[in-house]
């Protein structure tokens, strides 16, 4: 029903075209009653006439004018329904634009040109070429756009009447700054402020969305491919060697299609070579023009498989698309449709022939592998249906396009009627009218538009039927570009010297052991070194199909820590006899095992957004409820098992997820090793969903924003609900060898739990200050926190609040930044912080239960916040001491400098205080200052150096009112070293 509210949004232009102020040379073109901007540049030698790609305009040629138009003429245009040009109702498809760019040249008196295109304008240089030959010297093709297969879904999605019109208005102008440094390797280098604002203006100029929607539905390119090999012009391909819009793939495929053409690869180059490396664009573009006459010249190998295949087909579900419903027979449709399809009209004569022998062009395909090259037989349309000669986009024989619309006749007045109808239906509901019945009249004529367009278009598809000699041969083929894999990832090694970090002030009354857990009288000071290294293999099944996972080797490994003694061997019976290390297992001789995999997750980029499924890696603002661990110094690597739905909305992201938090109990691995485990029951799982809405851009446009002299401004409000029925404790708190694979319902334990949060951060940046903070408030309701069976306790609930914030002023000329935090979190009146529960704490504990189900005083409330594990703010109190910043106030100053690009100083002050004073040791709310040091150093390919020095000095929070007198706290330091490397 939104499709169909919001389907006459994206309208063509009406009236003349809303242009800026122009200056008084500017051109323009009257063709086939399109007004066309056009720029002549260059006074002598052979003609260029410039196409550029899909949503852009002529002056993308700009960084290359100047060279190639010395010695050249240079036509450059904007094409209909883009940049500057006229932007209304018509025929956008390669060969009606093909026909125009003809008549522009007669108009401008130009009997040849040679043709430079970029993306899909190569779609219409290559009709042109097989149109109009005589007009054409030779082709530049980059990153051409010309395959069926590489129009990614939203665009085929985009076919089907009013469902693209809801995409395209919805979605086609969000995000552009985003979208457009994707093309770009480096776009940091190439990609300005000036450029950005640009685009958006475009996309904001009346018909700008409509004319693209129409643009991309008459991208019919699998009527095109088949006389690719007979367009007989030299051609020069040149492709950036990273180009993720237009694969490199297609780059050889469309060699190995067009018989005399040449291949170039530019590196460190995306979809924009002419943007990222114009010298070497302009060098292989004036030696190819300049070069004489020659055969087919590739530098490349021809595809191993270029068998011409049916292309796939868009499906939508059965409630949008009625039209992929299976056709044949269709017993309920039109009579006369009936009729027509009986007598066997509408059949093409457009077939694609597997050949063994020679080729059209009297030459012999080559062979691959026992692979045979496709070659095309003439397309002849038949007129069997009235008012359609061929589907739109398709190329005759005789070189003729019939008009192209995106439904049929009998589809278009259906459609129109349908569209007038929802129209005035909007309209009337936005009013406040009932107009029910007209929103059902209009969308039962468009689901009767989209019926009568399915058969037309099975009649007359040149698809439709193909005849192979053997077809066999198309299970080794594929005209999809292969997967591919990427890798990123860290490696850190790092140790430290630490001292006093129990403070010397003896044992807590209720555990007996220190703040840290060692037995008293324990060493005073012990080093430790670990490391870990993360890798994020990412599968690229296409630009749209991603598997992200994640796999970390030795996470945390204290280096030592599996001597080969360890467990004792009659080889190796005591460590000091040890030569070697043993690899990490789980349970032998390590708590972990040498190899993990964190992440695993599916990603398919939709026409309405990024769908995901598995176990992701997720972090949300400042990192202070939702934070993945995966930054070179964090320590704990936290996921989480969702399915997810991100798309962009008004500028802004929308997420909406559900999360598999915890199954309870489940059986079958333990007991069938060969197969898969189940889950129990559903009533003991723990799911969460979540909801977020978050203006947010990638840091390369936040820097390019502020380079540009403009503030950024990012927030973001999330808010998640979580729940459980009941819950199987046995499951969890048996070992899994113990687990018997089944519970009966005594074992479940009632556990009516509801939990709510929200968070919210915002972030403001400009070139000299960034503001950023935020605070989440989370209520949580426990019907009961038994871990017995058959034994209730009383109703538990929580309401707990956390927040930071932070500013950080920067100085450029004197090289010097200056910082300050202060974070909260709320707290409980119990004793001890609650970072850690285990047992009723008594006065003067570190740690323990905030509940308490004492008869004569119960503490039935939890309302103390934690900080996420992974949010550093010190280097021992916080991150060592206690855990967790939790039942405190914190302030935080530091100074940074960067006397050289590539070293960076700082030292920083942290004064905390707990909020209750029964929550610290020594019943007092002032906790400590801490003074950190930090040295870093970037040194060589990715390798950087941290050294880290810090001191602690406890105050009255840690005083042991134990003894008498009262033990005073000693400070604690460390010193530790870190290097990393990111790949």
């Amino acid at each position: 029903m939104l499709a169909l509210l919001v389907a006459g949004c994206a309208t063509f232009q009406e009236g003349p075209a809303d242009l800026p102020e122009l200056p008084e040379d500017t051109q323009f073109a009257e063709v086939q009653g399109f007004r066309l901007h056009v720029k002549t540049v260059g006074d002598h030698g052979d003609w260029l006439l410039f196409v550029h790609g899909y949503s852009a305009a002529a002056v993308e040629w700009m960084p290359v004018v100047p060279e190639l138009c010395r010695d050249h003429r240079c036509l450059l245009v904007d094409l209909p329904g883009f940049g500057l040009s006229d932007k209304k109702e018509g025929d956008y498809s390669p060969g009606r634009l093909a026909e125009m760019l003809v008549e522009l040249l007669d108009q401008q008196g130009i009997e040849k040109a040679h043709v430079v295109a970029h993306s899909w304008g190569s779609s219409i240089a290559l009709s042109l070429a097989h149109r109009h030959p005589e007009r054409v010297g030779r082709l530049v093709l980059v990153g051409a756009w010309v395959y069926y297969e590489q129009l990614p879904t939203f665009l085929l999605w985009a076919r089907v009447p009013v469902l693209g019109e809801a995409i395209y208005t919805l979605f086609f102008d969000e995000q552009p700054e985003m979208r457009y440094q994707q093309t770009y390797v480096e776009p940091d280098r190439h990609v300005t402020q000036k450029d950005v604002a640009a685009i958006k203006r475009y996309l904001h100029r009346r018909g700008a969305v409509r004319a693209a929607l129409q643009a991309a539905r008459d991208q019919r390119f699998e009527t095109m491919q088949p006389w690719y090999p007979g367009i007989e012009k030299e051609t020069l391909l040149v492709w950036g060697e990273q180009d993720r819009v237009s694969l490199p793939f297609y780059a050889r495929r469309l060699a190995a299609d067009l018989p005399r053409s040449r291949l170039v690869f530019l590196p460190r180059c995306g979809h924009m070579p002419h943007h990222e490396d114009p010298q070497g664009f302009v060098r292989e573009v004036l030696q190819f023009l300049a070069a004489p006459v020659s055969d087919r010249n590739s530098t490349d190998p021809p595809l191993a498989a270029q068998t011409h295949t049916p292309p796939r087909q868009p499906c939508m579900p059965m409630l949008l698309l009625p039209a992929c419903l299976p056709l044949p027979p269709f017993p309920f449709l039109p009579g006369a449709l009936r009729r027509r399809r009986r007598k066997g009209r509408g059949r093409s004569a457009c077939l694609v022939h597997v050949s063994r022998g020679p080729t059209p062009h009297g030459q012999a395909a080559p062979h691959h592998g026992g692979l045979r090259r496709a070659t095309p037989v003439p397309c002849q349309t038949t007129n069997d249906l009235p008012g359609r000669g061929a589907p739109a986009g398709t190329e005759t024989s005789t070189g003729k396009t019939e008009r192209l619309f995106p439904l049929s006749s009998r589809g278009r007045h259906f459609a129109r009627g349908g569209m007038q109808i929802l129209r005035a239906a909007t309209s009337f509901l936005l009013s406040g009218a009932s107009s029910r019945v007209a929103v059902l009249a209009g969308a039962a004529l468009l689901v009767a538009a989209w019926t009568a367009e399915a058969q037309e278009l099975r009649a007359v598809t040149p698809y439709r039927n193909l005849l192979y000699e053997d077809p066999l041969e198309l299970e080794h083929d594929s005209l999809r570009a292969p997967p591919w894999l990427e890798f990123s990832g860290a490696v850190r090694v790092r140790g430290a010297h630490m001292a006093n970090l129990d403070l010397d002030r003896g044992a807590c009354p209720g555990t007996g052991k220190t703040i840290l857990g060692l037995s008293p009288g324990a060493a005073d000071t012990f080093s430790s070194a670990d490391m870990r290294l993360l890798v994020d293999p990412v599968f690229r099944l296409g630009p749209e199909v991603t598997v992200r996972s994640g796999l970390v080797l030795f996470d945390n490994l204290q280096l030592g820590s599996t001597p080969s003694a360890y467990p004792a061997t009659p080889e190796v019976p005591m460590p000091a006899g040890s030569t070697s290390q043993a690899p990490p297992r789980s349970g032998v001789n390590s708590l972990s095992d040498s190899i993990g995999v964190s992440t695993l997750s599916l990603e398919w980029l939709s026409p309405v957004g990024l769908l995901l499924a598995g176990r992701t890696a997720g972090d949300w603002g400042l990192g202070l409820v939702a934070n993945s661990g995966r930054c070179a110094d964090c320590d704990f690597l936290q996921t989480a098992d969702r399915v997810a739905w991100i798309t962009s909305l008004f500028d802004a992201l929308v997420a909406v997820s559900y999360d598999f938090d915890a199954n309870g109990g489940h059986a079958g691995s333990w007991g069938n090793p060969a197969g898969g485990s189940y889950d129990l029951t559903d009533r003991d799982d723990l799911r969460t969903v979540n909801l977020a809405v978050a203006h947010y851009k990638l840091p390369g446009v936040t820097r390019r924003q502020i380079l540009g002299g403009e503030t950024a401004f990012h927030w973001g409000v999330s808010f998640s609900y979580r729940w459980q029925d009941s819950d199987l404790p046995g499951f969890y708190l048996a070992a899994p060898d113990e687990w018997p694979g089944d519970a009966s319902g005594s074992q479940y334990v009632g556990r009516g739990l509801a939990a709510y949060l929200v968070d919210a951060w915002f972030r403001v940046a400009s070139a000299s200050l960034l503001l950023e903070g935020e605070g989440a408030w989370m209520y949580t309701a426990l019907d009961s926190a038994s871990m017995m069976p058959g034994v209730a306790t009383a109703r538990v609930t929580g309401q707990q609040y956390g927040g930071v914030l932070r500013a950080r002023w920067r100085f450029p000329v004197l090289k010097l930044t200056l910082s300050a935090e202060a974070g909260l979190a709320s707290g409980d009146e119990a004793y001890g912080f609650g970072a850690r529960t285990g047992g009723t704490p008594k006065a003067g504990d570190m740690d323990g239960s905030q509940i308490s189900f004492n008869g004569s005083d119960p503490d039935l409330e939890v309302n103390n916040f934690r900080f996420n594990s992974n949010f550093v703010v010190d280097e021992i109190l916080w991150r060592r001491i206690v855990g967790t910043v939790t039942d405190a106030v914190y302030g935080k100053a530091s100074v940074g400098l960067r006397p050289l690009s590539w070293l960076e100083t700082g030292i920083s002050g942290i004064y905390s205080r707990t909020l209750f004073a029964q929550s610290a040791p020594g019943i007092a709310k002032d906790l400590g200052f801490e003074g950190n040091i930090r040295l870093s150093a970037d040194v060589a390919d990715g390798l950087r150096f941290h050294l880290v020095g810090a001191w602690l000095n406890p105050l009255d929070g840690f005083r042991n009112l134990n003894v008498v007198p009262a033990l005073e706290p000693a400070d604690a330091w460390l010193v530790r070293g870190m290097a990393e490397a990111r790949f």
